[in-house]
């Protein structure tokens, strides 16, 4: 059984949105995840093991980050080097060096995205870089046709630029379908990834891809050990999930 847990972040900083988690407390998760002897790998070498029907590593962890902010680079990436980390990136390529000014759920500022040169600077390191599509829009409201041209055009700027593959792409706000996959597959993707809550158990379908995002421990540190340390325990976790939602839904008066 794989149980690799795959956790997924996007911005680091202190405004607390949604899709923020403050400096601070990404040092304290990294630092646990180093005194606990985790190593991480990228994403390629997870999905590479899973191909081969190899297990990873012992307490191996993959750490992923959404959209390519500049704060991966001035933050994030400092930190990672101290642990010796590694991770894998998605970019939004037809923003990069500007601000995420996609449409966004409220109270999200417009932050800036990395650089080319800083995506160089951090490829030199072992960070890995993937597509998130070319102007992050909503896949599944798209023709086949755009869909193709938002996926073709990250896929090949980010090979030309960084002189590797790109084979693992990561649904922009999660959303996926069979058409989206099919593309995918037909371009040469080995991997869809989405933001669907969960470990990876045998058997694994390699295009919905499943992690422990930020939103799910941002506001509850005891929330990431457990997840990290207990990831047998999946049912009890769902479980958790679910008294989480219905407990927003009331308070929403949804």
């Amino acid at each position: 059984m794989n149980s690799t847990p795959i956790l997924g972040y996007h911005s680091i900083d202190d405004s607390g949105s949604s899709i923020s988690i403050a400096p601070s407390q990404f040092g304290k998760q990294m630092n646990f995840l180093y005194k606990n002897e985790y190593k991480t790998i990228t994403l390629k070498d997870y999905l590479d093991s899973i191909m081969m029907n190899q297990p990873t590593p012992r307490k191996s962890i993959v750490l992923t980050f959404d959209d390519g902010y500049k704060n991966n680079y001035d933050i994030a990436f400092p930190i990672l080097r101290v642990f010796g980390f590694t991770a894998t990136i998605f970019l939004v390529t037809g923003f990069m060096g500007k601000t995420d000014s996609w449409e966004k759920d409220k109270g999200i500022a417009d932050f800036p995205l990395l650089s080319w040169n800083e995506v160089l600077e951090m490829k030199k390191y072992g960070i890995d870089f993937q597509p998130h599509s070319h102007s992050h829009l909503l896949l599944t409201n798209l023709t086949g046709d755009e869909i193709k041209a938002e996926v073709v055009r990250s896929k090949k700027e980010i090979e030309s630029r960084l002189n590797k593959k790109a084979e693992v792409f990561c649904y922009p706000y999660g959303k996926y379908g069979d058409k989206v996959i099919k593309i995918l597959k037909d371009l040469g993707f080995k991997a869809g990834v989405t933001t669907r809550f969960g470990w990876n158990y045998k058997p694994i379908d390699l295009f919905k891809i499943e992690r422990i995002v930020s939103r799910w421990f941002r506001k509850r540190p005891w929330a990431f050990k457990m997840y990290i340390n207990y990831s047998g325990s999946f049912l009890l976790l769902r479980a958790v999930r679910w008294y989480v939602q219905m407990k927003s839904k009331r308070h929403q008066g949804i």
